[in-house]
């Protein structure tokens, strides 16, 4: 049996064409994710096919006139030249949502192509790995850095070339750093090469192999000791957040992109958002910390007041003064009351937090009270926010979290019903974490960094407390 669908040609002639049950279920499945309806599908089929046999440049340019889905943008990200696919999707892959790319690509390893900027970065960084004790020397030189920094005015970015690029004032600290110790280790690695180079503005890229370069180093030496302290609790390892080291000579594709990756994250990177704006983003841009700027040919970074100001604080880590805690009770103040304070968002839910664990120390039991916190605020904060383009990003969280939400019941439903012990771990495994849920761990993560609150374990639970 074939469905007969109807097209009207003139208002006196009608054409009809036979669509098949298994096509028209299959058309049927992208209504209305992709297409507001039959009608829609098919006149955009007939419109590229048209095009490709009658002007194949025309026919091309057609598929760019809509949006690729994840698995479209992933296949043609393995066939095509890095530079090919930004021209044709600008806004790609950060219009997926934040984080969404990266998750796709950890999910699919087989897709994940190195760009040939990418590899000759890892190359370069592995010529950095190979030189040894470059922490001891950066604590070393660390106060004729200081005295070389402090003289200089950086309000005024004397030697600056280029525009500004600025981030985009995203509300909230990005789930992918936990921890903000790595951006630390950022502003200490940069004012390293400002009294190298004598000059407060430096190369973008030498500035991430370098810091990415000290910040293993600190991995390394944390991992040791933290491996010795049996008694050491996770939430006080200060080796989380930092890279993983790399211990083998041989550049893989997958180590590059990994390194790439964290550099993106923490150091930063320019991005272009899907209104076509360009902005900088990563840990140490949110924090307001560096500012960017952009030349044709080179990006250039340097500290901003807040920055400088941070980056003169002694740190014990550096000072190997303790190995307790990632920074100085003066580093935490300054980084809650000047740093954190800019991402408003970010500012509520944290003050929310500790009115709710200060009330009643919250159990792993009933962390559900904390993620509906969450999710209230986010909610709220995306009614009241004046910028459209905060607005239906925060929205999107909160529908993705409901639909997780919808199906993670279920699936709750069905471990009720079920007896057997293989079916309900292969129901478990479909189990999805919320957006919301992600931004709760990363918060509470960085609000015991900063001694906010305490992570104790008893047993498999977590407790939080408000530290003294």
């Amino acid at each position: 049996m074939f469905y007969v669908y109807k097209m009207a040609n003139t208002k006196e002639e009608v054409t009809s064409c036979k669509i098949s049950p298994d096509h028209l279920s299959k058309i049927n499945s992208l209504i209305p994710e992709r297409f507001a309806s039959l009608d829609e599908f098919v006149h955009r089929a007939i419109d590229v096919m048209v095009s490709w046999e009658l002007n194949p440049p025309v026919g091309n340019q057609k598929f760019t006139e809509r949006d690729p889905t994840i698995k479209q943008f992933a296949f043609m990200n393995t066939i095509m030249q890095e530079k090919q696919l930004a021209e044709l999707y600008p806004n790609f892959p950060q219009a997926f949502g934040d984080g969404v790319w990266d998750k796709y690509l950890e999910e699919h390893p087989e897709i994940n192509k190195v760009p040939e900027k990418v590899e000759q970065a890892s190359i370069s960084q592995r010529d950095a790995r190979r030189k040894l004790h470059d922490l001891e020397e950066l604590i070393s030189k660390i106060d004729d850095a200081f005295t070389f920094v402090k003289e200089k005015d950086f309000e005024s970015n004397l030697g600056a070339k280029g525009d500004e690029i600025k981030y985009d004032g995203w509300p909230l600290l990005y789930t992918h750093y936990s921890r903000i110790f790595p951006a630390k280790i950022g502003l200490l690695a940069l004012g390293e090469l400002m009294n190298q180079t004598k000059s407060t503005m430096i190369n973008f890229e030498e500035f991430t192999k370098k810091a990415y370069d000290i910040a293993e180093e600190i991995s390394q030496k944390q991992i040791t000791r933290e491996t010795m302290n049996k008694k050491l609790k996770r939430a006080s390892k200060i080796s989380i957040g930092l890279p993983k080291p790399y211990n083998l000579d041989d550049i893989t594709p997958e180590q590059a992109i990994k390194e790439q990756r964290y550099k993106d994250r923490i150091f930063g990177k320019v991005r272009k958002s899907k209104e076509g704006l360009v902005h900088f983003e990563g840990l140490m841009a949110a924090l307001g910390i560096i500012k960017i700027y952009q030349t044709k040919d080179e990006i250039q970074i340097t500290f901003s007041k807040k920055g400088k100001e941070w980056y003169m604080m002694d740190n014990p880590v550096f000072r190997g003064v303790g190995d307790s805690t990632a920074f100085s009770d003066n580093e935490k103040e300054f980084a809650i009351e000047h740093l954190i304070k800019d991402r408003e968002l970010e500012t509520l839910l944290i003050e929310k937090s500790k009115n709710l664990i200060k009330n009643s120390d919250v159990i792993s039991d009933e962390i559900g009270r904390l993620d509906e916190v969450f999710y209230d605020e986010i909610k709220n904060f995306a009614k009241s926010s004046p910028d459209s383009r905060f607005n239906d990003r925060l929205n999107s969280m909160i529908r993705n979290t409901d639909e997780i939400n919808a199906n993670n019941k279920s699936i709750d439903e069905q471990i009720k019903n079920t007896e057997d012990v293989t079916e309900i771990n292969s129901l478990k495994d479909n189990i999805k974490q919320t957006p919301v849920q992600a931004v709760r761990i990363a918060t509470l993560g960085r609000m015991t960094e900063l001694s906010i609150i305490n992570w104790d374990s008893i047993g498999k639970k977590s407790i939080y407390t408000i530290a003294d």
